[in-house]
C-alpha cells in the first residue's frame, strides 16, 4: 500500500472578500462593539448600575428585563 495522498484544502486568503470574488459577502465584524459603546461617557456607570440591580447572587426567578433592555439598547446605539 502506497503513501496516503491528501488533497490540498484551500486556506482563507488574507485579502478577504476580494480574493473570494464579488459574489461573496462576509458579515461585518462586531467584535468589541459593546465595549466601544461602554467607553462612551455615562454608559459605563449605567452598566454597573444594571449589574448592581441584579445583586451578587444568582436568582433564577429574578426579573432581568431591564438587563436585557440595557443590552439591546447598547447594541442598537452602537450599530
Amino acid at each position: 500500500m502506497g503513501p496516503a495522498v491528501w488533497s490540498a484544502v484551500p486556506l482563507p486568503s488574507p485579502a478577504g472578500d476580494l480574493a473570494a470574488g464579488p459574489s461573496v459577502r462576509r458579515p461585518r465584524s462586531t467584535a468589541g462593539a459593546f465595549e466601544t459603546w461602554l467607553g462612551r461617557p455615562g454608559n459605563t456607570w449605567e452598566y454597573y448600575r444594571e449589574l448592581a440591580d441584579r445583586g451578587p447572587t444568582y436568582l433564577p426567578d429574578q426579573d432581568v428585563s431591564s438587563w436585557i433592555r440595557f443590552n439591546l439598547t447598547a447594541y442598537h446605539q452602537q450599530a
